[in-house]
């Protein structure tokens, strides 16, 4: 048997701080590295940094893509999060290592990957623990965790509500940082719910709002849930459908959180919408995509909040309307500890960098489509994508800005010339 050595550097960023990398790969051309009697132990694979005193390990995680096949085409994403360097101003070297075993070995853990069996009948240990999971829960939703800690809830409770929304959602701290509700407006506010998607005009229906006559957002499936040492995700398929039931809308939302250092943690969304009727129009308004109300010690009127922007602007009376790469609450949770999530638009999104709908009461919304529409033709998609950020201090910690620029312009990467080492 061998290990299979992909050799990389990545380049163009700054090193300050620990962020996720995810690298798409597609290795066909080096199928000649491994024998037909040989398969790859994926699961199993190590990535080392190469630093002046030796090789550090770094935990890392794969996802196969819709083409990979076992035999055939390796293709897919490794993730891991990349240690903080900031001494470091050159390019970082590293070295990813696949090791093969006989076919004959092979145990199937999920569709397409493969882990070794050993001569003694017993299975292949993992390099490295799972800290991150997701788990369906008995009422219908999802909890994500690290480790024994709650650090995000998913609620689907159609009984009573007529869209998903994320609750509780944790800071650092272990304080949840949204809460259900406006504090002052429980009633005419109840579909402000935490953490949620929705949108206040597709094709005249309210899907914004609650109660008789709303649009209704109705879960099809959970498509697909992964656990591992760098993050947990889920893959949603969901329907916004009118009040008699005709679906207007297909929407597949996939949320992924990553553990970061000094348990702080980032949560990416991407929503995929496909039209399902002729025409579908998210209307100009205020409200929609995106909505978070913060948990009342953290508001600026209610407790000993504060707002800021990519742009240094500070509060209700400099944020409310402005446009920003993105926009962060944070507040006091305790005596003493100050927690706050940031909301990141993303480059690629159609109105980018977006207006911001922000109060002291503690509401914070994206509102993508404040000053233009967007109309889907049948079948047509529209992707959206946002990053959070979950973290200690507020907004003038350079970190925060850090994560944006290491979403938005990732660093670069730099293949080198893969190679076979035979074993024992």
């Amino acid at each position: 048997m061998a290990v299979l050595r992909f050799p990389f550097h990545l380049e163009g960023a700054s090193w300050r701080e620990a962020f996720p990398i995810c690298l798409e790969v597609d290795w066909s051309e080096a199928m000649g590295l491994w024998r037909a009697s040989e398969a790859l132990d994926l699961w199993g694979a190590q990535l080392f940094e190469v630093r002046p005193q030796g090789q550090e390990a770094i935990p890392l995680q794969f996802l196969p893509g819709p083409s990979f096949h076992p035999r055939q085409r390796i293709q897919g994403e490794w993730s891991f999060v990349l240690p903080a360097q900031p001494e470091t101003k050159d390019a970082r070297r590293f070295v990813l290592e696949v090791r093969t075993f006989p076919a004959q070995r092979a145990l199937t853990v999920s569709p397409g990957l493969l882990r070794p069996a050993l001569p003694n009948g017993e299975v292949a240990p993992r390099p490295y623990p799972f800290l991150m999971q997701v788990e369906p829960q008995a009422g219908g939703g999802l909890a994500f965790y690290r480790g024994k800690d709650l650090l995000l809830g998913y609620q689907y409770l159609p009984e009573w509500r007529l869209k998903p929304f994320f609750y509780p959602v944790v800071g650092p701290a272990g304080v949840g940082l949204t809460r259900l509700g406006h504090p002052h407006d429980i009633v005419g506010h109840r579909h402000h719910l935490s953490l949620w998607v929705a949108h206040q005009n597709i094709n005249s229906i309210n899907f914004w709002e609650e109660g008789e006559g709303k649009g209704r957002q109705v879960q099809q499936a959970i498509l697909r849930l992964e656990d591992g040492p760098v993050y947990a995700e889920a893959a949603i398929s969901l329907q916004w459908q009118r009040p008699d039931g005709v679906p207007l809308l297909a929407e597949t939302r996939i949320v992924r959180v990553y553990s970061l250092p000094q348990r702080e943690w980032l949560m990416d969304w991407v929503l995929e919408f496909r039209a399902l009727e002729k025409e579908v129009s998210f209307g100009k308004t205020p409200f929609g995509p995106l909505g978070v109300r913060v948990a009342k010690p953290i508001s600026v009127l209610d407790g000993n909040g504060r707002i800021e922007n990519a742009r240094g602007q500070v509060n209700e009376a400099q944020v409310f309307w402005q446009a920003a790469e993105w926009c962060d609450y944070s507040g006091l949770v305790e005596e003493g500890t100050w927690n706050g999530i940031t909301v990141y638009d993303h480059p690629e999104n159609f109105s980018y960098p977006t207006h911001w709908h922000v109060r002291n009461d503690g509401w914070m919304g994206a509102a993508l489509f404040l000053t233009q529409g967007r109309t889907l033709k049948a079948d047509e998609g529209l992707k959206i994508r946002f990053r959070f950020y979950l973290h200690w201090g507020d907004a003038r910690n350079p970190v925060v800005a850090h994560h944006f620029e290491v979403w938005a312009l990732p660093p670069q990467v730099r293949w080198g010339q893969p190679q076979r080492l035979e074993e024992g």
